[in-house]
């Protein structure tokens, strides 16, 4: 049995996981000659989000991780991404945030600049929707953080890039926004997988 058999095997048990697919489906374009962006931070959400999109395999993908310098083990991150990238025989695109980091509100700071460095290298490559790995846990996180009197919005299944100008005509699909955090993590360890377990990872 080869690995995407492998794999799918795997999925049976995660009703969770069954309609994933149907998304892909709805919201890409399958079969197009042009490549589907995937963020991966090399967190377990983003991983499964890959290799989700992987077995669905309908599309050529592009993987963007960023190292922010913002942990000594970034660049490793990065290096373990790309190694399951080159394994599943996806492109892999590194990209670094270079330059002074705020004091305050580094969080904030460093989620706009991963999204223009992602769409910035998404128009190179003529890749329309950039794929990130938001769940369920995600979305709840968000709105207790609104009823807190955050600003923070809650994530949307579609949406455009939240930069600009650079991330003019790409666009944000989030898939897994029904799924458990958990179920992500449980189907990883099923099918060998490994991810890496830093908290700031799994906030594309």
């Amino acid at each position: 049995m080869d690995e995407v058999a492998q794999w799918r095997t795997a999925l049976e048990p995660f009703a969770e996981l069954h309609d994933i697919f149907d998304g892909f489906e709805r919201y890409l374009t399958p079969d197009s000659a042009k490549p589907l962006g995937v963020a991966v931070s090399g967190g377990g959400d983003s991983v499964s989000l890959l290799c989700l999109l992987h077995l669905w395999g309908r599309r050529r993908l592009e993987v963007f991780s960023v190292n922010h310098g913002l942990n000594p083990q970034g660049a490793d991150w990065c290096e373990g991404v790309r190694k399951l990238t080159g394994r599943l025989g996806h492109g892999f695109t590194q990209l670094d945030w270079i330059g002074d980091k705020p004091v305050t509100g580094i969080q904030a700071v460093a989620r706009q600049a991963r999204h223009g460095l992602m769409a910035d290298a998404a128009r190179s490559k003529g890749i329309k929707v950039i794929c990130l790995g938001h769940n369920r846990d995600d979305g709840i996180e968000a709105r207790l953080m609104r009823d807190m009197g955050s600003n923070v919005s809650a994530p949307d299944i579609w949406s455009p890039s939240p930069v600009w100008p650079q991330g003019r005509g790409v666009f944000i699909f989030r898939p897994l926004l029904n799924v458990p955090r958990q179920v992500l993590r449980d189907w990883l360890t099923a099918i060998g997988v490994s991810w890496v377990d830093d908290p700031a990872n799994d906030n594309p």
